[in-house]
């Protein structure tokens, strides 16, 4: 006889997503132009950011639009504009913009010097990577030399790594995901043509180095959950696998060089999945993908003597069960 126990009724209550108002870009919407942010119709203590390819343009939420400091990216794109109530710092709305922002009229010799001043002033990684795509397409429409591209890449470039942001003992982890999430912009924007082997070479061993350091520290503390730290992973590898695309550009670097530098970022694709694993549980496992690299990552007990069937780890055809030897050898 099966008997069923009459279905319990579990009421979930969720915090209330900002809504009712309204935002909108105004100014001279031209390519490296700043414009200002207007929202209205929001709740008192609703606060702001913007967020561009996926990268915050304000460290921090703030209480009034205007304030934010965006420049304009190169031709038709969506602005997403975020608002939270002050009270329920995790329940935020997304607001997004279509805009198009033209070629700007200024000469090219004003143009370059916007942009270096604006990558050799700001530490905001979402203004960097506009300078970025903005430099790129200029310079993919003829309107810059290579020369003045180059100028202008390696101000950014040195801007991110001058940030010490990252590396501070107070860092959080929200910082260091923008953080990863902008730089992955930027490096995809200036692969394969705008970035040299000394560039690529500075950003694996110093700029990841550094902001590894500082996620070890936010893991000892219990300071990072394994989700977010999955999706830090994720635009490292995206990162790495445009600085991997510039390797293949024929001509650019020694074939001596070119190998070692591509297994240097093999190296550092294989440990995100590490990383991603460290707050994870035994049993879990990560794969992250790019363009052109997979990388997948199980974390398991060796001593487990309970285990009915041995890890594995990969993907599809491209797996590996773990010998009992292995195992045996790490109990």
């Amino acid at each position: 006889v099966l008997q069923v126990a009459p279905a319990s009724i579990t009421t979930v209550e969720t915090n209330v997503l900002p809504s009712g108002g309204e935002c909108s870009i105004v100014g001279d919407l031209q390519v490296l132009q700043p414009y200002t942010v207007q929202c209205s119709g929001w709740s008192n203590d609703a606060q702001f950011n913007s967020m561009y390819n996926g990268v915050r343009l304000s460290d921090a939420f703030i209480d009034d639009a205007a304030d934010i400091f965006s420049v304009g990216p190169p031709g038709q794109v969506t602005v997403m504009i975020l608002i939270r109530s002050s009270a329920y710092l995790d329940a935020i709305a997304c607001y997004p913009i279509e805009a198009h922002f033209a070629e700007s009229t200024r000469t090219n010799e004003e143009f370059v010097s916007d942009a270096l001043n604006m990558a050799s002033t700001t530490r905001n990684r979402g203004v960097l990577s506009v300078v970025a795509q903005a430099t790129v397409d200029a310079a993919n429409n003829g309107r810059l030399t290579v020369e003045q591209a180059d100028e202008i890449v390696v101000a950014v470039i040195d801007s991110i790594l001058a940030d010490s942001k990252a590396t501070a003992t107070n860092v959080s982890d929200d910082d260091i995901a923008n953080d990863f999430a902008a730089v992955s912009a930027i490096v995809i924007a200036l692969s394969p043509e705008f970035i040299g082997a000394e560039t690529i070479a500075t950003l694996i061993d110093e700029y990841l180095e550094d902001r590894y350091d500082a996620i070890d520290s936010l893991v000892a503390n219990e300071a990072i959950g394994s989700d977010k730290l999955g999706r830090m992973m994720s635009s490292v590898v995206n990162m790495l696998d445009g600085l991997l695309s510039t390797l293949g550009e024929e001509g650019r670097l020694s074939t001596d060089d070119n190998n070692a530098l591509a297994n240097k970022i093999v190296d550092r694709v294989t440990e995100c999945s590490s990383i991603a694993l460290t707050q994870a549980r035994p049993g879990r496992s990560v794969t992250f993908s790019s363009a052109s690299t997979t990388v997948s990552g199980t974390k398991f007990i060796a001593d487990n003597e309970s285990m009915q069937v041995p890890p594995s780890c990969g993907v599809d055809t491209q797996s590996i069960v773990i010998p009992p030897t292995f195992l045996e050898s790490q109990a």
